[in-house]
């Protein structure tokens, strides 16, 4: 269910749309396996009759797609539920929350064409990686946005595509530590420029969902000329520095354990939550509620005096 706050906002399409979704059965888990494995047969026999040119197997083609057809549009059906509870954390987003849905829908429907349920995966964790993927690049798309240099673009580039094999390899979304050990980066520098990229989400969706060259986000590479490095890390440190005045002493010592800041090791909502004397859920919505300042302030002329065209 939705929050109260939210129904009570949208009296139009999206309060019709709910009530639609909530009126739709939920497929039992046996159901939801045997259409899976229904899907992967249909699969297997398309394969084999794309490799035939004879009228009588275009024929069979032609009818095994509508079964696929309908038999993804079941799956998707089926979890449109998972699609609202993901859109939810983006509802502050500044996007129209229709659009968020829709979107998320999309990626939905890209999730159910890629799953692969013979590799023992919970569709249901597969599915929330294309699902904020979807959500956050038309959230990217309609923020102001800061321009990289081709040589960090092609990073980020190389980030999304080890992102998205690591999924498929995973059936879960891949941590940023994961991300990293696998493209064999230095981690570091991400967690300076992360800061500026979030709203509530998480931070590994921001830095999973990116999109072209125009990102808000910036990853450590070997390539990345050692001198112009330095330059960046000083000035980015030294931008992040004036952003933290904006937070509280409680805020600014749960986001710099959080994303281990200034040369300490990255903290779980837990071991913070130890430190300071409070729950990780405590922990979580202070940082949040840090993240949310962060985004609000106006850096984009102290970032871009750092990033050239």
């Amino acid at each position: 269910m939705l929050k109260k706050d939210v129904n009570q906002e949208y009296k139009g399409p999206v309060s019709v749309y709910l009530k639609q979704i909530g009126e739709i059965r939920r497929l039992s888990k046996e159901e939801e396996l045997d259409l899976w494995q229904r899907l992967e047969v249909c699969r297997d026999k398309k394969a084999l009759l794309l490799e035939k040119e004879d009228e009588e197997s275009k024929k069979e083609l032609e009818s095994l797609e509508k079964e696929i057809d309908s038999i993804q549009h079941k799956l998707v059906k089926s979890n449109l539920r998972l699609v609202i509870s993901i859109a939810k954390r983006y509802y502050n987003s500044g996007v129209p929350f229709i659009d968020i849905i829709d979107e998320g829908n999309i990626g939905l429907i890209e999730a159910v064409k890629r799953f692969e349920y013979k590799k023992g995966f919970k569709f249901s964790t597969y599915g929330v990686w294309w699902i904020k993927q979807s959500i956050v690049k038309e959230i990217s798309s309609k923020r102001h946005i800061i321009r990289f240099p081709m040589h960090i673009a092609r990073l980020i580039k190389k980030s999304i595509q080890t992102s998205k094999v690591l999924t498929q390899k995973l059936g879960r979304e891949p941590t940023t530590d994961e991300i990293a050990k696998e493209m064999k980066i230095d981690r570091k520098t991400l967690s300076y420029i992360m800061i500026f990229t979030q709203d509530t989400a998480s931070v590994d969706s921001f830095f999973k969902n990116s999109d072209n060259n125009d990102m808000t986000s910036i990853i450590e590479d070997k390539n990345f000329p050692s001198p112009h490095q330095k330059a960046f890390m000083d000035s980015l440190r030294d931008t992040l520095t004036e952003a933290l005045k904006c937070l509280d002493e409680k805020e600014r010592t749960v986001i710099i354990s959080r994303f281990g800041l200034y040369g300490k090791e990255a903290k779980t909502l837990e071991d913070t939550g130890k430190e300071l004397n409070i729950t990780r859920e405590r922990v979580r919505q202070i940082q949040i509620k840090a993240i949310k300042k962060l985004a609000g302030l106006n850096l984009s002329k102290e970032l871009k005096s750092f990033l050239w065209d």
